[in-house]
């Protein structure tokens, strides 16, 4: 999230939105969802590119101590939170994140449409990268 946050801060953006959480996904580098993004196209600097396709942010000349999250990207971290508790995880991870994403209409969402092949793929590649670190660390 701090990555995303600096994201926003440099736009001088209002709120920290979905596309800003997933260019800090990405811009990350070492998750499993990170990983398989880039390997979609889904590189940092096509996202940024995307941001001007999905229309312009709300700017703000304030400096904000925290950067209040868009309705879209509360919907996003509540599901996530869900998906977490489903799979018996006790920490929110970028997979839950992006999974939440693909299932909430927002720019994130639009942006991984342009760039990535198949959300349903995704999905399923993220699924199967868990199951094979699970599977890892318990050896």
């Amino acid at each position: 999230m701090r990555l995303a946050e600096e994201e926003a801060r440099r736009h001088s953006c209002s709120y920290l939105a979905t596309h800003h959480v997933l260019f800090g996904i990405v811009k990350e580098g070492t998750s499993i969802s990170a990983k398989i993004l880039r390997r979609h196209g889904a590189a940092a600097r096509n996202i940024q590119r995307e941001f001007k396709m999905v229309g312009p942010s709300p700017k703000t000349s304030l400096e904000l101590k925290r950067i209040p999250n868009s309705t879209q990207l509360t919907r996003v971290r509540l599901l996530a939170n869900m998906k977490a508790c489903q799979s018996g995880d006790e920490k929110i991870c970028p997979s839950h994140i992006l999974f939440a994403i693909m299932e909430v209409e927002c720019k994130g969402l639009y942006i991984l449409k342009n760039l990535v092949v198949s959300c349903e793929d995704i999905k399923e590649k993220i699924i199967k990268g868990i199951a094979q670190k699970k599977t890892n660390n318990k050896k």
